[in-house]
């Protein structure tokens, strides 16, 4: 870097020390006179970049020796020009043309003098570069773990909704039973009034309505059906009515309950309770706790299920409360766990409370048991929709 005064005004050899530092330093120090000629190169400028002091004489040009790009060529010269000291990172061409990333500053002495101290830090560029494409690999690892993972909980998910379905199948049955039976009985009638001729249009139609209604009711359930049997992981977050949700599930859990001689009592405290979930989701973790509970009891000779749907401050709670008599202590720590099931072998798959937990947490709520009640209950904290 230069110099406007004599080539000779610096003299390096006047101090012993400086001498030592200038030549056995590990940085590079160069200083260069107004006409572009080497004042100061130490050795490590000739080690690091490969000219030596006798091969800069030969130039005219040093300055495009090192940096053939113009722009950085007029970058180096207007930091020369102001120097103050602070370290800037340059690219720099080797003799060999491989271009090095390092750290230059520019120091002006007291006779005016400007000198230029430089690092290499060309392997801690390139270290840097192998450790971010390292990351980077770890993190598309990670990201295609993670999205394996989360294919894996959606078909355990579903696998655990299929089961609880399949155990409601007897009762859902019974439920499209009867409408199919009553459309059955009006159509009979009806044809029995038209081979009469025998029609009374007031009858005739209180028939037909009937026969509508029970049709309508089996497109509820089967419409049901098709919604909560469905993968729901990507559905979009909606806000809805709880006691909807709530109702749509008793439809399908009432007819098991009362065949089995289960009492099913749900209170609904309001009926004015939104939340923001995935609706299915939700269905699916409700459908699972009135499983759980059904099959707690079924052999009990007191059988009875309460569900109670309140508001609690900011969130929507939700309370099973059934016939049994706790969960004993030894498995408190346990019961979330996957594949762990207190049902007979071929009864459950040991998924429902695992993944009614992920699901309720997901939806930034929380599930827990109610230790101090004397029968056994779980407790549901959904956040209350703020729209």
């Amino acid at each position: 870097m230069e110099d406007d005064q004599n080539p000779h005004s610096l003299n390096i050899n006047s101090d012993a020390r400086f001498q030592t530092i200038y030549e056995f330093a590990p940085f590079m120090i160069d200083s260069f006179d107004k006409n572009g000629q080497p004042i100061l190169w130490n050795n490590a400028c000739a080690k690091i970049l490969g000219y030596t002091v006798d091969d800069l004489k030969k130039e005219s040009d040093i300055m495009s020796l090192f940096y053939p790009d113009q722009a950085m060529k007029q970058k180096v010269l207007e930091t020369i020009a102001k120097p103050d000291g602070q370290f800037r990172e340059f690219i720099v061409q080797r003799k060999d043309g491989k271009l090095l990333k390092q750290m230059w500053a520019n120091f002006k002495l007291p006779d005016q003098t400007v000198i230029s101290v430089g690092y290499d830090i060309t392997e801690i560029r390139e270290t840097q570069e192998k450790l971010e494409q390292i990351n980077q690999s770890l993190e598309d690892k990670v990201e295609l773990r993670s999205k394996q993972l989360d294919e894996q909980r959606a078909r355990l998910a579903l696998t655990s909704k299929f089961a609880a379905l399949g155990e409601m199948a007897g009762g859902i049955a019974h439920e499209i039973n009867n409408p199919l039976a009553i459309i059955a009985i009006h159509i009979e009638q009806l044809l029995e009034m038209l081979k009469s001729n025998e029609i009374d249009l007031a009858v005739f139609e209180k028939k037909l309505l009937g026969a509508k209604a029970s049709i309508g009711r089996i497109t509820k359930i089967i419409s049901g059906l098709r919604a909560i049997s469905r993968d729901s992981s990507r559905d979009p977050i909606t806000t809805c009515n709880l006691s909807e949700l709530v109702h749509e599930v008793e439809d399908f859990c009432k007819e098991r309950f009362r065949s089995h001689d289960v009492k099913l009592d749900i209170e609904i405290k309001s009926q004015d309770i939104f939340i923001e979930c995935r609706p299915v989701e939700i269905q699916q973790v409700l459908l699972n706790m009135l499983n759980n509970a059904f099959d707690a009891v079924a052999e009990k000779p007191d059988r009875w299920v309460k569900m109670s749907i309140s508001q609690q401050q900011s969130f929507a709670e939700i309370s099973i409360l059934d016939s049994g008599f706790g969960i004993e202590s030894s498995i408190q720590e346990k019961i979330f766990q996957p594949f762990y099931t207190t049902k007979t072998e071929g009864k459950g798959t040991g998924l429902g409370l695992s993944i009614s937990r992920g699901i309720i947490e997901a939806h930034k709520g929380k599930i827990s048991v109610d230790f101090k009640s004397k029968n056994t209950c779980f407790i549901l904290q959904i956040p209350i929709s703020k729209k």
